[in-house]
């Protein structure tokens, strides 16, 4: 329990420092405990000591209602100075981001993890300057899996008929379609209204938002897919970003690339703690599953969501590489 004083100290309560001590707004979605914004905390112990004060970090509360694409908007117009959104919401604007998120495009966490601090995440990283932001790193994304309100999903042919959850923006929506689902897109903050009312069947995502977001309680069909790992990105305002001085600027890059490390050290135990969290609550967790009809059916569907040759190339490479 003594994280929680910890977050408030670094993110809401103003830290004496000189006179020209300046405060960055970052937003992240997620709850107090989540190991994304105790990163952003540890990020923002670093900076501040590394300034001695004369740079902080100033977590925003949300409403709770907000989209990643409207946080995103905020980032780009210079209301919000940072923000931790998800990948899968910059698909659109951004088509390299279309590799992260693909379902069963990594083996492996440590396939993902070489891939995002790799070559190809720098690139990804790069591309969000035409957007207006700039790409300090990639946070871990946990294997997502299907969960619905009525029936378990254990192969690709369940999901025929099934009204599902997208976000906005999100390359789901198309691989869906094409699998005989019927993808709906809404904001997370709306999807357990929806599934509770019939709005929507199901819906995708890993353990800790399943739970944190109570969505365990009205879908509580749980089926390991685990097709896809997607990460979510910190963005910083390029209008911030210009403000800034050189060694600012490379301070808060180091600092982000070293909050990824202690990310990653707290995932694991924070993901296995929300899936006990769900099964004492009664949800019927579904192992026998038949992945491979997922691989087969979503897999060829690659060329509809990523159709510039080049980087259909990258993704070939990308499944090649051991």
């Amino acid at each position: 329990m003594a994280l929680l004083p910890v977050l408030v100290f670094l993110f809401t309560v103003a830290i004496a420092g000189p006179a020209t001590a300046r405060e960055l707004r970052v937003s992240d979605t997620f709850p107090d405990d989540h190991p994304t914004v105790r990163a952003l905390a540890f990020m923002g112990e670093a900076v501040r000591t590394r300034t001695s004060g004369r740079l902080t970090l100033s977590r925003r509360s949300e409403s709770g209602q907000e989209s990643d694409g409207f946080i995103i908007g905020q980032v780009r117009n210079g209301s919000l100075d940072m923000a931790r959104v998800n990948l899968s919401a910059l698909n659109a604007s951004v088509p390299p981001s279309v590799l992260l998120t693909l379902p069963f495009v990594f083996r492996s966490v440590t396939h993902m993890r070489r891939t995002v601090d790799g070559p190809l995440g720098d690139d990804i990283l790069a591309a969000l300057e035409r957007q207006g932001l700039i790409g300090l790193c990639f946070y871990d994304g946990p294997s997502r899996s299907f969960y619905s309100r009525s029936s378990q999903i254990r192969s690709a042919a369940d999901l025929k008929g099934l009204k599902v959850r997208v976000q906005i923006a999100d390359s789901w929506a198309i691989l869906l379609r094409a699998l005989g689902a019927e993808p709906v897109t809404l904001p997370m903050a709306q999807v357990k209204a929806a599934l509770q009312t019939g709005v929507i069947d199901a819906a995708d995502g890993d353990w800790a938002s399943y739970v944190t977001e109570g969505h365990h309680v009205v879908a509580p069909f749980y089926s390991l897919t685990q097709h896809s790992q997607p990460p979510s990105v910190l963005i910083v305002s390029q209008r911030t970003w210009r403000t800034l001085s050189a060694a600012d600027q490379k301070l808060l890059r180091e600092a982000a690339r070293e909050s990824v490390s202690h990310m990653r050290a707290l995932l694991d135990d924070y993901e296995a703690a929300a899936r006990r969290r769900a099964e004492a609550a009664g949800v019927r967790v579904e192992e026998d599953v038949d992945r491979q009809s997922f691989v087969d059916a979503m897999v060829p569907l690659y060329p509809t969501v990523v159709e510039e040759v080049h980087l259909q190339a990258l993704v070939t490479r990308l499944q090649e590489e051991q």
